[in-house]
């Protein structure tokens, strides 16, 4: 979460007229739980937000910045997807339905970040279960732009992928993920992962013709997915 969060938390706490300890009893956590959240230390998830806001009487929304925000209607919005799933009579083959990010709404899902706008709206895809589908909340399927990932990723390529909390950032292993940072949605690699001693994150283009390497700034680090597979295919 970020300070926006912290600062929010804080605020109906005191309005409430509440220790720390107290809060962290009412919702079932400990006094040191509650001051890493206030201190941004540690990220609350997201039946945590629901049961602060109940108890310190204040909507997620309010709560939370437009960021953390979005996160949280994505994580709703995914426990009712996943609960829609069909079944093929013919094939006998498990489908969930996840948020898909298209080309042509990469824009569109990179400004929402940023506002507050309702990213419930965002289309879905129905792509095959192999898994329970307990495992499949916190996805999103991403479609490629660009060839700067090749040739493991193509243009047009979809990638299923898993939301990182922002508390487990600086513990990314190696791979490939989509980040959303300033004003910027992109799909990288990430080779090794320096957060905790540069406060820097290296994200790196497989196809060094049409890209290189960048270097962010963790302040200007929004959100963090961890590209799983492609749809149909498998990432190396």
């Amino acid at each position: 979460m970020t300070v926006a969060f912290s600062q929010k938390l804080l605020e109906f706490r005191k309005l409430k007229g509440l220790s720390q300890k107290e809060l962290g009893v009412k919702i079932g956590k400990s006094q040191q739980a509650i001051g890493h959240y206030e201190r941004g230390i540690r990220e609350p998830s997201f039946v945590d937000i629901q049961t602060l806001s109940q108890v310190l009487s204040c909507s997620p929304g309010e709560l939370m910045g437009s960021e953390e925000r979005m996160a949280f209607q994505l994580e709703q919005q995914q426990i009712i997807l996943v609960n829609k799933h069909y079944v093929d009579s013919q094939q006998n083959d498990l489908f969930v339905e996840l948020p898909f990010v298209s080309i042509q709404a990469r824009t569109t899902f990179a400004e929402i970040l940023g506002n507050e706008k309702n990213y419930g709206l965002a289309d879905t895809l129905r792509i095959v279960a192999n898994e329970p589908l307990e495992n499949y909340r916190g996805q999103i399927v991403i479609e490629i732009d660009g060839d700067c990932m090749g040739p493991r990723l193509c243009m047009g390529d979809r990638v299923r992928c898993r939301y990182v909390p922002l508390s487990d950032w600086p513990f990314l292993p190696a791979g490939v993920y989509a980040v959303s940072f300033s004003n910027y949605f992109v799909v990288k690699r990430i080779k090794s992962n320096e957060l905790q001693t540069r406060q820097f994150l290296t994200l790196h283009s497989d196809n060094g013709e049409t890209g290189g390497s960048l270097d962010v700034p963790r302040a200007q680090l929004h959100h963090v997915w961890h590209v799983l597979d492609i749809v149909g295919g498998l990432v190396r």
